[in-house]
């Protein structure tokens, strides 16, 4: 290897954060910006230690997670002597880490107990050992990195030794709560069973608190912004090069071709929609089912619960 490609591979990459609620379309972006030049699309790492270690689920490439030959070499240059320990052990931690009480110290980096400073030291050295490997093999400077969950997003930031973009992704709440009442195939994502049904009170509650707690974090730094999925959806070219602008990426935008249609190419993506795992020309348009199938119930529900949000992100 020579020095520049010493250099370079000593770098930290660029790591764009999609904050958000689930259910809210970042597996499109993800994939949309994960087909830009200089880009690595790895889905939700935050469930790497479950979702891939524990459960073996499938890469958005279609082999399974532990068969998965990008995977494989990500792990092996991450951890050259073995994963640090038991990944139910680890994923556990992490849980705890991730709570929503502890948001605040850790973003002050003033964690009060030991066993939560310990968990955080844990998670420093495997993330950053992780999206450095990533860059290492995948060639690319910049990550995607689309696990939502804001506690997460904090702790990333925390580090201080990445280059963290936050991209705030917003969706109608109606549309979030349509989508997360849906059932997806199980046998599709490699999972046993599948179950995330939630009241619609619940749903809103979780909308308002995942997005107002986004804001809160980052909404006043240089280094966010927020995007609507709506506007996202229906003029994907448009957007997505916003988006790469923002993080400062210079790799040829996703373009659609013939028909409209993207080709996304084959991305090795963790947890998200299935459409991860969708290859060949993709058309991208509104998903606007909600508006017809959500009940008259659940719509006055969840718009009589999340109405102050709904007029600040400019839904009516």
């Amino acid at each position: 290897m020579n020095r520049a490609a010493k250099r370079d591979e000593s770098r930290n990459p660029r790591v764009v954060f999609i904050a958000g609620m689930g259910r809210s379309g970042s597996t499109l972006l993800d994939r949309l910006l994960g087909a830009a030049g200089g880009v690595c699309a790895v889905g939700e790492l935050r469930w790497i230690w479950t979702l891939g270690f524990r459960e073996n689920q499938f890469c958005g490439c279609g082999d399974r997670f532990l068969s998965c030959p990008f995977w494989m070499a990500v792990v092996a240059k991450a951890f050259p002597d073995g994963i640090p320990g038991d990944p139910a052990a680890i994923a556990a931690r992490q849980d705890g880490l991730l709570r929503l009480k502890w948001a605040p110290f850790v973003a002050a980096r003033a964690l009060p107990l030991a066993d939560a400073r310990r968990a955080f030291r844990e998670f420093a050295s495997t993330r950053r050992r992780l999206y450095r490997a990533i860059a290492a093999i995948s060639g690319a400077h910049t990550i995607v990195d689309s696990s939502k969950y804001p506690p997460y997003g904090i702790a990333l930031r925390a580090l201080g030794d990445f280059d963290l973009r936050t991209v705030h992704l917003v969706r109608d709440s109606r549309a979030t709560a349509h989508s997360v009442a849906r059932q997806r195939d199980p046998s599709r994502e490699g999972r046993a069973r599948y179950q995330y049904s939630r009241g619609a009170g619940i749903v809103a509650v979780n909308w308002l608190a995942l997005n107002a707690l986004t804001e809160a974090a980052w909404a006043s730094r240089r280094r966010y912004l927020r995007l609507r999925y709506e506007d996202l959806a229906a003029d994907p070219a448009r957007h997505t090069r916003r988006v790469l602008e923002f993080a400062g990426v210079d790799g040829a935008t996703p373009a659609p071709g013939a028909g409209g249609a993207f080709d996304l190419g084959v991305q090795h993506t963790l947890a998200g929609n299935p459409m991860r795992m969708n290859h060949g020309p993709t058309i991208v348009q509104p998903d606007l089912e909600w508006r017809t199938a959500l009940s008259r119930r659940d719509h006055l529900v969840i718009t009589a619960l999340t109405w102050p949000g709904l007029l600040r992100y400019g839904y009516r």
